[in-house]
């Protein structure tokens, strides 16, 4: 909305010209426009698996080793952060 506001451009056609350039097909099964220019990201469930494996196999995709490990509790309070 705020990229929108920037180019002083509707939300909502700016979320079309974004899903038109984007080429996702690796990762999502598909990316709808909601509501006033929202993307949803539909991921596809065995790419998520296989980062997910690869990472946790200490590829570091996602994390780099700590030199002083300690633990950190994450409060994950609802599915829209």
């Amino acid at each position: 909305m705020g990229l929108a506001k920037q180019r002083k451009m509707n939300p909502r056609d700016l979320a079309v010209a974004v899903q038109a350039r984007m080429d996702l097909g690796e990762w999502c099964e598909r990316v709808e426009i909601a509501g006033a220019g929202f993307l949803n990201f539909h991921l596809k469930t065995e790419s998520v698996g296989a980062a997910l494996r690869e990472s946790a196999n200490e590829a570091g995709l996602f994390h780099d080793k700590a030199d002083e490990p300690k633990t950190i509790v994450i409060d994950f309070s609802s599915p829209n952060v």
